[in-house]
């Protein structure tokens, strides 16, 4: 893990993602931002209402963005891909607990990175 914080001091490259949770009325999805570097796997926790979907776009600061991998699969809910950097995840009508796993890799240079992303996901119709 120290390797990743001497590359994002070098500034190799930073990726961040967001919520876009607004993008119905009724949706209802939240996650704290967190930031990406080569090597590094990250623990995300996601709550959100049964039915609602979050969307996660990958930006990248310096290099060439090459995609994502599915690692994990959800048991209850859907995830795929939107476009080249973007994903989804849609939660079940249903409320319980979900998982899944993604990869985001990208180019600096002519160096590939990668870094793996473990959601942890809380489907709950009473989350504030």
């Amino acid at each position: 893990m120290a390797g990743c914080f001497v590359r994002l001091a070098l500034g190799a490259a930073a990726l961040l993602a967001f919520s876009a949770s607004a993008i119905a009325g009724n949706n209802f999805c939240r996650f704290p931002p967190i930031t990406y570097c080569d090597g590094c796997v990250l623990d995300r926790a996601i709550v959100v209402h049964p039915g609602s979907t979050c969307v996660f776009i990958s930006y990248i600061g310096n290099g060439a963005f090459v995609g994502h991998d599915f690692i994990t699969k959800p048991t209850k809910g859907h995830f795929g891909a939107a476009n080249r950097s973007t994903v989804a995840y849609q939660a079940p009508a249903i409320a319980g607990d979900d998982y899944f796993e993604y990869a985001i890799n990208w180019n600096v240079a002519v160096t590939k990175q990668r870094v793996v992303i473990r959601n942890r996901v809380t489907i709950d119709p009473s989350a504030q």
